[in-house]
């Protein structure tokens, strides 16, 4: 009886071992899911090296074979097919993200979209997503709604872009910048500069390409005070020596009749492109100044510019 006892306990006390190191041997669920963070991390990581390198084909080769992609997997690759402008390629990539119920959106996501719509003119697909943003509330993010007005905007839909900035819960830079930018190009400058005449008086910080649409409204709609005005405050922040600014700047005083001006802010541009040197040209010619057109263009011919234009017919 004894005997049997002892038999019993030792069975159970190798049981009880067998299943405590089985126990400790197993992953529990947190370690799968650890280990398939850290594995995620790791393919996301190479993914985002072969984008960021210009290897979109070999990142869309990996993306394919991929067993498990997260919402940073689908971000890298449609934003790499977004900055290599191949909307299309990033629209259907998002409508296969878009079917996936495993898969959960989220607001930059969208605005890649919104983004690519943009690229492609697909004014009917970016109103279907602002009709999803309105409905999942993604429409208050200020990312998505930047890239709302944005994608109104360059579709040519500028009435609803101006109704999306307006109803913007929060707005910042890219979006004041969006607005005032589409407006201009529409060719609504007054209503250009009414928007950027708000942000101004809501003490909004800009940037220079901000000040480079204003001025390219002042140009085009020949307001040489307000002109001026916003060339004092390009000097005040700096913003006089950005290349693209200094070129709007002269393209203003031009066309506003003060070409003399800018000759003289074109002789003291540390950089000229060929922005530049055609807005001179241009000057020269309208200010009856042949022989300067020519010297200028000459010049322009023994510049860096020329030999950078070479190299890039060349190329092309």
């Amino acid at each position: 009886m004894v005997i049997s006892v002892r038999t019993c306990i030792g069975r159970l006390y190798t049981t009880s071992c067998i299943v405590y190191a089985q126990i400790v041997k197993s992953p529990s669920l947190q370690e799968i899911h650890n280990a398939t963070r850290l594995d995620m991390l790791e393919v996301n990581s190479k993914l985002k090296e072969l984008v960021k390198s210009g290897r979109l084909s070999d990142a869309r080769q990996m993306f394919d074979k991929l067993p498990h992609r997260d919402e940073v997997t689908w971000t890298i690759v449609i934003s790499g097919y977004v900055k290599a402008f191949n909307s299309a390629e990033a629209l259907s990539l998002f409508s296969n993200l878009w079917a996936d119920p495993a898969q959960q959106m989220d607001p930059f996501l969208l605005s890649l979209a919104l983004k690519a719509c943009s690229l492609s003119f697909s004014a009917k697909q970016g109103e279907s997503l602002h009709g999803y943003c309105i409905k999942t509330d993604f429409a208050s993010s200020v990312f998505v709604g930047s890239a709302l007005l944005d994608m109104y905007m360059k579709t040519g839909k500028v009435y609803e872009g101006c109704r999306v900035f307006d109803e913007m819960p929060i707005r910042n830079v890219v979006s004041w910048t969006a607005i005032i930018t589409g407006l201009v190009h529409a060719g609504c400058n007054m209503e250009g500069m009414s928007y950027f005449a708000n942000l101004c008086r809501h003490g909004m910080a800009y940037d220079s390409y901000t000040l480079a649409i204003a001025l390219k409204a002042c140009a085009d709609a020949c307001l040489l005070r307000t002109g001026k005005e916003i060339h004092t405050q390009t000097l005040k922040k700096g913003f006089d020596t950005t290349s693209f600014v200094a070129n709007t700047l002269t393209t203003m005083y031009n066309k506003c009749g003060k070409g003399e001006y800018a000759l003289y802010l074109f002789e003291k541009m540390r950089t000229k492109d060929v922005v530049s040197w055609t807005t001179i040209i241009t000057a020269y010619v309208q200010t009856s100044q042949e022989q300067q057109a020519i010297q200028a263009f000459l010049r322009m011919r023994e510049s860096e510019v020329s030999r950078v234009v070479c190299r890039w017919l060349i190329q092309s």
